[in-house]
């Protein structure tokens, strides 16, 4: 089965500032997904599962990255890095 992902990018500025602060809390893209069943020709019966992330509940585990309690709901956050 084939399915079309589309995927957009913005760039937010990067503060040098804050880097030189915290280098860990540097990230270049938070990545959030949706997803629209009907696109597929499918019935969506779940709408609250559409999104990532969102975080468990019920028998649905979540999805992102993992919180600080260890389960999932967190944002993905990716950093660019120029090597």
């Amino acid at each position: 089965m084939k399915r079309l992902v589309r995927s957009l990018f913005a760039k937010a500025p990067i503060w040098a500032k804050q880097f030189r602060r915290d280098p860990a809390a540097h990230n270049d893209y938070r990545t959030v997904a949706t997803v629209d069943l009907s696109a597929l020709g499918e019935v969506d019966t779940a709408t609250s599962n559409d999104d990532c992330p969102r975080p468990p509940s019920g028998s649905d585990p979540g999805c992102g990255s993992k919180t600080a309690a260890g389960t999932l709901g967190a944002d993905v956050l990716t950093d660019v890095v120029v090597k």
